[in-house]
């Protein structure tokens, strides 16, 4: 069998959006649900947020909502990355074509926006009385378009830089009451989750949806279902994929494209093994590698500190029981000693990003890769903007052991002077005992000058 006969299914790689509206989907049931809700009571006044750190798979669930409400909303897709936000023109624009490439893929006619001119200097003029009677008289009164705004943290940027107008958010949540034909659902980066506020009123902070990674029966799913009929993952090894990517949606939907290509290869292996998953896992690790990155270079020096100490004891023995304690004993030793309180507080805020997880034996990594990543990258005082040393294998069993901080085992400079001068007076004495009787003896010139007070 050609490698090409059957396509492999799964999403292959970050930059490749054109696939990405097919690839198989996974859990969200309870995101769907919400903005289901949200989109059909007739009294909502405001939208539905998804936030999530990057690859948490935001746009393959605004794929997923437009592929799969019924036939009463009409997804309009906008890449607000790929939208230059200059000037309001063009943001009115990107809306514009979104909604009519929209429409235009589910046969709308649209014969009355044929021969509309474009905006002039007052775009939202032009949106709601020239564009938008247009759409309106295409989906008729039984649809809704909801315009899903992916990235639209970076709308924050522009607003404050007075790219786009102050009212920005008012004016959408506005135009969302005035027409309720019209909706929007947004997806923000998690690092701009403090600044949710500055998009009031269009945004509830009640309605604002945080996505993890999978769980394990979500993760299972994922690696089975698209695979009937070429070939089998049975439970334990969709248990080792979880163990390894702690659910990280992109890790797991790459671990399932390398399954398919392996079958694909090689179609009389039809049942996975736990040896298939052990092979496939350093070409997961690796397109994995740019992500652990980017997560190490945005963590605070305490969440540093907490994992580097947390790498350094599982190495020493995997099986330990890991605790604030623990950390905390093992920093000592270092020049970035930290007290319990602020070890918790990292904590805390590790559990939330789903880096470290509380377990019945203690403190634990979410994913195995992550760990492999940080025994070979993590260094205290550096930031990891540049690409670590090239590993032979992701298994943390063969990983080199993380450099630990440095000691502090030097003596302050004020306990060097201190001996040094009782060692001169000591020279000293034992020079005037031995001097002959009758002849004087030199004082020598003190070396070394005791700071006072010191």
């Amino acid at each position: 069998m050609a490698e090409n006969e059957i396509l492999n299914p799964y999403h292959a790689d970050y930059t490749d959006e054109a696939h990405l509206p097919d690839a198989p989907f996974a859990g969200r049931k309870m995101a769907i649900s919400r903005l289901y809700h949200l989109l059909t009571d007739p009294s909502r006044d405001h939208v539905m947020a998804f936030i999530g750190r990057r690859h948490i798979g935001k746009t393959a669930l605004l794929y997923f909502v437009d592929s799969t409400f019924s036939d009463s909303f009409v997804g309009a897709y906008v890449s607000l990355r790929e939208v230059s936000l200059d000037n309001e023109t063009e943001f009115v624009l990107a809306l514009a074509q979104s909604a009519t490439a929209a429409l235009l893929d589910r046969g709308f006619t649209l014969s009355r926006l044929q021969e509309i001119e474009p905006p002039g200097d007052q775009p939202r003029v032009w949106f709601e009385t020239v564009f938008l009677p247009g759409i309106f008289a295409a989906i008729r009164s039984q649809r809704q378009l909801v315009f899903l705004l992916d990235d639209a943290d970076r709308l924050l940027p522009a607003v404050k830089g007075r790219l786009l107008p102050e009212d920005t958010f008012a004016y959408l949540h506005d135009l969302m009451l005035r027409y309720p034909q019209i909706g929007f659902t947004l997806t923000l980066d998690a690092e701009a989750e403090h600044e949710i506020p500055l998009m009031q009123p269009l945004v509830n902070l009640n309605d604002v949806y945080r996505l993890t990674n999978l769980s394990q029966e979500e993760t299972r799913w994922l690696l089975q279902d698209p695979a009937q009929g070429y070939y089998t993952v049975p439970d334990n090894c969709a248990l080792a994929v979880y163990k390894a990517t702690g659910g990280s949606p992109s890790l797991v939907e790459h671990f399932g494209y390398q399954l398919f290509r392996r079958w694909q290869l090689y179609p009389d292996l039809n049942v996975v093994t736990l040896d298939d998953i052990k092979e496939l896992t350093p070409k997961v690790y690796s397109y994995g590698e740019d992500d652990f990155r980017h997560l190490w270079s945005r963590l605070s020096l305490n969440e540093r500190l907490v994992l580097t100490a947390m790498s350094g004891l599982l190495y020493d023995d995997p099986l330990r029981h890991i605790d604030a304690a623990a950390i905390e004993s093992w920093l000592v030793e270092t020049d970035y000693p930290m007290d319990i309180t602020s070890i918790n507080a990292a904590l805390r805020s590790l559990e939330y990003r789903e880096i470290v997880q509380a377990t019945p034996e203690g403190l634990a990594l979410t994913a195995e890769m992550l760990q492999a990543w940080l025994l070979e990258n993590a260094r205290l005082g550096e930031r990891a903007t540049s690409a670590p040393a090239a590993s032979s294998t992701a298994s943390s069993t063969t990983a080199r052991k993380p450099e630990a901080p440095r000691r502090s085992s030097s003596l302050p400079l004020v306990a060097v002077a201190a001996i040094i001068g009782i060692v001169l007076i000591v020279i000293v004495l034992v020079v005037l005992s031995n001097s002959p009787t009758g002849e004087t003896a030199v004082n020598p010139q003190p070396t070394v000058t005791l700071a006072e007070g010191q």
